[in-house]
């Protein structure tokens, strides 16, 4: 028997630049009580803050304008694994935004029960997708 291809990862990379967005994200932080708001995995994260898990809920324009074109950008991605137009609801039950101080890190760490994930980028500090690929390690 052979077999191949799998439970394949598909990874898509977009990009966009969201005017504001940064500074809106540090308006929040600046009013954190904690560092890790989300109460989520405290012990595996390291000089970074978080948000709780609705940050994408909130009612900011650029907020609201990233999550829009996040979930075009999904669905993109989930029409070119299935090679045709799909009509499912779209939904992001959880949002949060990190912010990484120097040498700060997240462990490593896996989220159960999410059938798909990405991350977004504000400030990339002009690295490449390779460069990113050196960061972020993926598990399947």
């Amino acid at each position: 028997m052979s077999t191949s291809g799998y439970f394949a990862t598909p990874i898509s990379v977009y990009s966009k630049k969201f005017e504001g967005l940064k500074e809106t994200i540090v308006s929040y932080a600046d009013t954190q009580k904690e560092d890790v708001e989300s109460g989520v995995a405290v012990s595996l994260k390291h000089n970074l803050k978080d948000s709780k898990i609705d940050f994408l809920h909130k009612e900011d324009k650029v907020i609201q304008d990233l999550r829009q074109w996040i979930l075009e950008c999904w669905k993109l991605t989930i029409e070119s694994v299935h090679k045709k137009d799909v009509n499912f609801d779209y939904f992001i039950p959880e949002s949060w935004y990190h912010i990484t101080e120097k040498d700060g890190y997240h462990e490593t760490h896996y989220h159960a029960n999410c059938s798909w994930c990405g991350i977004y980028y504000v400030d990339d500090i002009n690295r490449t997708h390779e460069r990113l690929e050196l960061i972020i390690e993926w598990y399947n």
